[in-house]
C-alpha cells in the first residue's frame, strides 16, 4: 500500500498478522524515525525470536487518514525479510494501523481503498479479536474453523496442530516434508505434512488450498486451526477487511 511516513512516500506491506508495525533500521534512518538505544524482544508465529529496537513514527498518512505517534519495532536491514527489498519497501503496517483505517479493500486489478463505505457488499460478522490476533471464521465442509488472518503471509496458508487434532483422518493422508519459514525471528526449516487439497469457505467464497500444508510445533499455536495467508485471498477478485462490522468479504 502506498503511504507517507514523516513526509516521505513509501510502499509498505499491510500485515494483519503483525501486532505492531515494523521496518528496517535503514528505512528508519531514511525516514527520520528515531530509534532509542533500548532493545526489546519479538516473537513470531514460526517459533522464532529476535532482538529488536523500537521507534515512533511522528506522522503516517494513508489515503485520507493521518495517524500520529505510531509505534514500530525496528529490525536490521541485513536480515530477512528486508534483504531482497529496496529502500521504500522495507516496512509493514501492523494490525493496530489496519484497525485505525476501519476498512481495507483491494481488487485483483490493483485498486486499493481504505475507510468505511468502500465495500460493494457486506457479509455476516466473521472476524474477532483473540488477544493480539485478528481471527477469521472459515468453514470446511460445514465445520467452522478459526484462522489467524495474516495478510503478511505471502507464501502459503498454514494449518496448525489443532487442525491435526480435529481432522485426524485428513492429516493421516499426508506425507512428511520440510518448509523454510521466514519471519522476524529469521529463517528456519520446519517439519510439515503435505495433505491433499481442501476447499475452504472464506468470506462468502469457496477457495482451494492446494497443497494444504500442516505444520508441526513450534509453528503456530494450539487453539487456532491455522494462519490464513494471501494464497487464499488472491483467489478473490475483491477482498474487504472491515473492522467496523468485523467482517471479511471475498468475492
Amino acid at each position: 500500500m502506498p503511504i507517507s511516513v514523516n513526509g516521505h512516500s513509501v510502499t509498505w506491506l499491510v500485515d494483519t498478522g503483525a501486532n505492531i508495525s515494523v521496518l528496517s533500521d535503514a528505512e528508519a534512518a531514511r525516514l527520520s524515525v528515531a530509534v532509542p538505544a533500548a532493545k526489546g524482544r519479538a516473537n513470531d508465529l514460526a517459533g522464532g525470536a529476535a532482538t529488536v529496537g523500537t521507534g515512533m513514527i511522528r506522522r503516517m498518512t494513508v489515503g485520507r487518514f493521518e495517524l500520529r505517534n505510531v509505534p514500530v519495532i525496528v529490525l536490521p536491514a541485513s536480515q530477512p525479510p528486508w534483504t531482497d527489498l529496496p529502500a521504500g519497501r522495507q516496512g509493514a503496517i501492523g494490525l493496530p494501523v489496519a484497525i485505525a483505517l476501519q476498512m481495507i479493500r483491494w481488487t485483483s486489478t490493483g485498486a486499493c481503498r481504505v475507510g468505511t463505505g468502500t465495500s460493494a457488499r457486506t457479509t455476516a460478522p466473521n472476524l474477532a479479536f483473540d488477544g493480539l490476533h485478528a481471527i477469521s471464521r472459515v468453514s470446511l465442509e460445514g465445520t467452522p474453523l478459526d484462522f489467524v488472518l495474516d495478510t503478511g503471509n505471502q507464501r502459503e496458508t498454514q494449518l496448525w496442530q489443532r487442525f491435526r487434532r480435529d481432522f485426524p483422518l485428513l492429516a493421516a493422508q499426508g506425507h512428511p516434508e520440510t518448509r523454510r519459514v521466514t519471519q522476524v525471528g529469521g529463517a528456519n526449516d520446519r517439519e510439515v505434512t503435505i495433505l491433499p487439497g481442501i476447499r475452504l469457505q472464506v468470506g462468502g467464497l469457496e477457495t482451494r488450498l492446494e497443497p494444504a500444508v500442516l505444520f508441526s510445533t513450534p509453528v503456530g499455536d494450539d487453539h487456532h486451526h491455522g494462519n490464513l495467508g494471501m494464497d487464499i485471498l488472491r483467489q478473490a477478485s475483491e477482498v474487504a477487511i472491515d473492522f467496523t462490522s468485523m467482517s471479511l468479504m471475498l468475492r
